[in-house]
Order: C-alpha cells, then structure tokens, then sequence
C-alpha cells in the first residue's frame, strides 16, 4: 500500500517532466478561450450610439451634460437590463489632408452602416455629403423649429441648426456650423424592430434638443 503513492507521484513527475511544454500550452489556449468567451458574453449592443462629426475636436464629456435627460428619454431599448449610450466622435479636416484624415473620413463613412447609430451632430458640409441618409424632419417638429435648417435635394429640412439651443450650449455644441440630425432606417434595416425603436427614440432627443423639456 505504501508503494502506490510513490508509483502515483512517480508516473506523475514523469508525465510533467516530458509533457509540460504541452500541457503549459493547453492551459493557455483554453485560459484564453474562457476569457475571450467571457468578454463576448459580456458586451452587448448599446441601446443607441450619438455621433458628432466635424473639424473641431471634443469629447464624450460634452455628451455626458445631458446624458441623464437623453437616457430618461431613451431607456433599455435592448432589453438587457441596463441603459447604455455610445458617443462617436470624428474628427473630418476640409483642409490640409493627410493619411490619418481619409481614414476618419472612411469611419464617417461606414457610421451609415452601423445600425446602432441613429442620431448625428454634424457640421453642414458633411451633412451635404450625406443628406440623402437623414430623416425629413417636417412631421417631427414644427415650422419654428426648421428654421435656417439643412435641406435634402427634395427641399425637405433634415436637419436643423444648434445655435441658441440651450441643450446645445451646455453640451458646447452650439456652433453655428453645427446641426442634429436623425439618420433615417435603410432598406437593409426594415424589419429590425431594434432599429424602429432607436429610430422613434432618436426623433424624441432631437426634439429635446431642439425644444427643451416641456
């Protein structure tokens, strides 16, 4: 009886010995593979990204000066418990263009794609870039409020000026190049009711934006 441990302990010396590189490197493939499924787990869509585009720089703390009001307005449109907003900022020069530039300008690009993205701050020549992906805002707000806003080729306001905005001034957007905008649900898009929900949401803080609590 004595002998069999040191038999065990033997065969297992033996085993380490000759199989450790092995067994190191199982341990951290299956480590990682935990890990990384984890995390995966652990990230879910956010319930809507806002996204500011434009040549002067900022930061998601502008955002974050109405970011109670905005997710009062927004709530758990996922349904994962939890209200979570992401800010997009890109930074798009018109002048002095380098490498760096054309790959934000690539990123505004493919911000048209992202389902999750519904509500821009954006200067008025991008938005003459994009206008035919902005919602006509005509049955949203009333005539006071299209006032000196941006129009598609169709002559519809899509988007409307954040200059004297009192929303806008506390989130240091109140530029007068910069407008907000809702970017309106694409053909691909359709039958996402995630995305009519962020769609309706997104009207309703650029309604806030441009009138202020009622």
């Amino acid at each position: 009886m004595a002998e069999k441990p040191k038999g065990f302990f033997k065969k297992t010396e033996n085993f380490w010995y000759h199989y450790k590189i092995v067994v190191l490197i199982v341990l951290f493939f299956l480590c990682s593979a935990l890990f990384l499924t984890a995390d995966y787990l652990k990230k879910k869509d956010p319930d809507m990204v806002l996204a500011y585009a434009g040549a002067s720089y900022g930061d998601e703390s502008q955002f974050a000066r109405a970011e109670d009001a905005f997710k009062a307005i927004i709530g758990d449109l996922n349904g994962d418990g939890k209200i979570q907003l992401n800010y997009r900022f890109m930074f798009i020069r018109g002048e002095n263009i380098t490498s760096s530039d054309l790959d934000k300008q690539q990123g505004f690009n493919y911000s048209f794609l992202d389902k999750n993205v519904r509500l821009y701050i954006i200067e008025d020549a991008l938005f003459s870039e994009k206008q035919l992906y902005f919602e006509p805002l005509e049955d949203i707000l009333p005539a006071e409020s299209l006032a000196g806003g941006l129009k598609n080729l169709e002559g519809q306001v899509c988007a409307i000026p954040l200059a004297d905005k009192p929303v806008a001034e506390a989130m240091d957007f109140n530029r007068p190049e910069l407008y907000v905008a809702v970017k309106r649900i694409m053909d691909p898009e359709r039958n996402n009711e995630l995305v009519h929900r962020q769609h309706e949401k997104a009207k309703e803080v650029l309604k806030y934006i441009a009138e202020g609590e009622k």
